[in-house]
């Protein structure tokens, strides 16, 4: 009788150790599995794509936080670091207050879009061909495109399956990984860094001057670029964490930009072949007109990862 209680109770002990190990092991193959599909699924998000109808080389920007925007307490530092050019402390309150921000995974134009590029558009679509668009000194086919409106970028972007960079984006993607830094690649700037105080005269080719941490070109200098958003001088001080855009939302804006307030001044970063130090910093932020072209004012495309992701399903 004895025995038979013990062996009831061995056979029990015995399949709750095999019930362990069952349990055991299914969590381990989950795990494996799980972990093997996340790493297929970083794997599959190259560091450089070609994307778009423009066939244009991207780059990676891979989620994450950063600190967008200048400190208070900088501002008398930044007026006499500019004292040569004049500075005031109204060129830099629109810069604060530095602040947090989220940003989702996206690719961005390795370079800046060309004449290139663009005539490719305006072959297939019949668009209007830009200002300088026969001017020797602008029309060399791998200069960036210059004399396009913020309409004109938008229509572009469209055509090509992308869209303009939202502010923040543009910030994250020039800071390169980079903290705290004033320049895409560090604190310092020389001719040899990038095209600005009219040292060259001119727009140049991507590929003259280093990349930054993400291995793009010209993101400051060579030529103002167009962002997404309108210009808010207030903004950063609402701003919300995740994902900001100043404008209302960025699916009703790329729908109906042909619609736009062309009142409403929009955000232009980076400087360009003309400009000083001041505007090449990663934070400092400039406007102009959506219906005005500039000479020294073109454009690159984004395109969200979760987009690209769900194309590729």
């Amino acid at each position: 009788m004895l025995i038979n209680s013990v062996m009831k109770i061995v056979l029990m002990l015995f399949r709750c150790l095999m019930l362990c190990v069952a349990l055991s092991i299914s969590v381990f193959i989950t795990w494996v599995y799980a972990d093997d599909k996340k790493q297929k699924q970083d794997d599959s998000l190259k560091s450089e794509i070609v994307w778009g109808k423009d066939q244009a080389q991207m780059c990676l920007i891979p989620s994450g936080t950063f600190a967008m925007g200048t400190m208070e307490s900088e501002i008398n530092k930044l007026v006499k670091q500019f004292a040569d050019y004049e500075a005031e402390k109204a060129w830099f309150k629109s810069e604060v207050p530095r602040h947090t921000v989220e940003i989702t995974a996206f690719y961005i134009d390795k370079a800046e879009v060309t004449n290139a590029q663009y005539k490719v558009f305006i072959n297939q679509t019949g668009y209007r061909t830009p200002q300088y668009w026969f001017d020797d000194n602008y029309n060399s086919q791998d200069l960036p495109v210059v004399g396009v409106s913020w309409y004109d970028a938008m229509q572009y972007a469209s055509w090509s399956g992308k869209r303009l960079p939202t502010e923040a984006e543009w910030e994250y993607a020039t800071r390169g990984g980079m903290a705290n830094q004033m320049y895409p690649w560090g604190n310092k700037i020389t001719p040899q860094m990038a095209n600005y105080g009219e040292k060259v005269g001119k727009a140049t080719v991507a590929g003259t001057y280093p990349s930054n941490g993400y291995g793009l070109y010209d993101l400051a200098g060579n030529v103002w670029e167009w962002c997404l958003d309108s210009y808010n001088a207030e903004f950063y001080k609402t701003s919300p964490r995740k994902d900001p855009f100043a404008g209302g939302h960025i699916a009703h804006v790329i729908k109906n930009f042909s619609q736009a307030d062309k009142n409403q001044v929009r955000v232009i970063r980076g400087g360009s072949w003309q400009s000083d130090p001041g505007p090449l910093r990663v934070a400092s932020r400039g406007n102009y007109f959506p219906s005005f072209t500039l000479r020294n004012c073109g454009f690159r495309c984004v395109k969200p990862v979760n987009e690209i992701k769900r194309h590729n399903n």
